[in-house]
């Protein structure tokens, strides 16, 4: 999604997307939970306000609200994927 002064514009992200998120609940292992998106701003990782589902496509994921893991969008399937999560 990309906000202007046009309006919001829905697009996919880039072919090779990654992200760095924070859980906004529970994940179950196998499952998806919405996740909000951080952003570096030379201190800290900031919430971006920014939110996108993540899935356990492998099945081996739990996660409770606010762990950090990283995402990639897979072009292929439209998911966002969790590829790592905090332990």
């Amino acid at each position: 999604m990309i906000r202007g002064t046009g309006g919001v514009l829905m697009a996919p992200p880039p072919a090779e997307a990654a992200e760095v998120v924070q859980l906004a609940g529970t994940l179950s292992m196998g499952g998806s939970v919405p996740a909000r998106i951080l952003r570096y701003d030379g201190t800290t990782w900031r919430d971006t306000g920014e939110e996108i589902t993540v899935h356990d496509v492998v099945g081996s994921m739990e996660g409770t609200p606010g762990k950090r893991g990283l995402a990639w969008f897979h072009r292929q399937s439209g998911l966002w994927i969790l590829w790592q999560l905090e332990c």
